[in-house]
């Protein structure tokens, strides 16, 4: 390994002879010091791998599975994939006569048994997976560390991993709903805010609903006129191709873990999805309910367009009136109103289909005490949430996903935006050791 260190010592010397010889500046010195990095760095690595091999190896070992000897037979040759390219090592082979089985202890020293490529890659390929599509996520690999797979590795590392991220998260749900502890936070919050929806991704299978969720706290701010207005912060998301039932659940498992349960407030949410209030009835029963305020307004406008045409004064007029009602708190006038409207007898369906959505949620439109109270009335972050989590990365131009494929995609992204990477790369370090 002298000789390698030897030579990173004199392509650097020349190097720095460019930089004082005023023949070179900092890009062409940066550069420079990254190829030289690269290249040795891989002749290194592989020095030292190739050492670590033959040092201590010992003629005999004990069969683990018979309790006889394996013998040293030869040395078998196998290619690792590194952040430095790969690399290549002879290591110890053993065989055991006795039963018949095989064993080079060398890949279990240095974390690598039933894998060819390192942690470090692995971290960094996924990474790039999770915000890109396979094929730029493998470019953008080889720009910033000169390494380079093709998308299809690119895919079936990050897959993999996105996997066991996958379990973690289904060992929570399952502890947490089954009574555990599980994991929480220490903090106590003010009021914790719940909210979930779902989008469309495009699948093997046709078009499949993936739910997204969201768990927050808020903060009061200054918009940029000098307005107060109520802000999310300490987002937490999750988001599954799963039924309604379990969902709710890894919901429910979210907030525990965001110490729900010591919240002094908790607010839910909805666009009046059924599904969702029934989540809201099963698992945050003391929740404060809230019809999201854009989506109420969405449907009367809708109603207005119904019955008195769209853009005519006629529907201008009615609309705005309506939605004073709601705003000012005057749901039940705002439903009085809903209930004498006269209309055409081909607008009946429609009519009554919207006036059973406000009837529904009738208790959940107390918009004028929820603004004195301070909430947050509308459904801003999860809608947000749908396009960043999901959208973002599921629904490019011509993907076609598998639904396994791309719910490991959404728990890489389900990590990195709840902040989870770091602490999981940190538990797959100590499971080697």
């Amino acid at each position: 390994m002298e000789y390698i260190v030897a030579e990173i010592a004199a392509e650097v010397e020349e190097l720095v002879k460019g930089l004082y010889g005023g023949e070179a500046g900092l890009d062409e010195i940066e550069e420079g010091l990254r190829r030289i990095l690269f290249a040795k760095g891989n002749k290194l690595l592989s020095a030292m791998l190739s050492k670590g091999a033959i040092i201590g190896k010992a003629e005999y070992i004990r069969c683990e599975k018979c309790g006889g000897i394996k013998e040293l037979q030869s040395y078998s040759s196998k290619s690792y994939q590194t952040l430095f390219g790969e690399v290549k090592v002879e290591r110890p082979y053993y065989y055991c006569r006795r039963c018949h089985t095989s064993e080079v202890p060398y890949d279990r020293k240095i974390g690598m048994v039933g894998r060819q490529s390192s942690m470090a890659l692995i971290r960094s390929v996924s990474r790039c997976s999770a915000d890109k599509p396979f094929e730029e996520a493998a470019e953008m690999l080889e720009e910033l560390t000169g390494v380079r797979i093709s998308a299809k590795s690119s895919q079936t590392i990050s897959e993999d991993i996105g996997a066991r991220m996958g379990l973690e998260i289904e060992r929570d749900r399952e502890e947490i709903i089954s009574g555990g502890e599980g994991k929480k936070s220490n903090v106590s919050p003010e009021r914790l805010y719940i909210s979930a929806d779902g989008t469309r991704v495009c699948t093997g299978a046709g078009w499949k609903e993936v739910k997204v969720g969201a768990v927050y706290e808020t903060k009061e701010a200054r918009n940029k006129l000098g307005e107060p207005e109520i802000k999310a912060r300490g987002i937490s998301y999750l988001s599954s191709f799963t039924d309604c039932h379990r969902f709710g659940e890894y919901l429910w498992s979210e907030a525990y873990q965001r110490s729900v349960e010591k919240a002094k407030e908790v607010i839910f949410i909805s666009d009046g999805g059924v599904w969702l209030w029934e989540i809201q009835r099963t698992h945050f029963p003391k929740a404060v309910g809230i019809l999201d305020w854009y989506h109420a307004s969405e449907h009367v406008w809708g109603l207005g367009k119904e019955l008195y045409g769209e853009g005519t004064p006629e529907c201008l007029k009615w609309v705005n009136e309506q939605l004073d009602l709601l705003y000012g708190g005057k749901a039940e006038e705002f439903i009085g109103n809903l209930k004498g409207l006269k209309f055409r007898k081909k607008k009946k369906a429609s009519v009554l289909k919207e006036i059973g959505y406000f009837e529904s949620n009738r208790e959940r439109m107390r918009y004028d005490e929820y603004r004195k109270k301070g909430y947050q009335i509308g459904s801003g972050v999860i809608e947000s949430s749908c396009k960043h989590v999901v959208g973002a990365r599921l629904k490019g131009a011509g993907m076609r996903w598998s639904i396994a494929g791309a719910q490991n995609i959404l728990n890489l992204r389900l990590y990195i935006k709840n902040k989870k990477w770091q602490d999981f790369w940190n538990r797959q370090k100590a499971a080697l050791a």
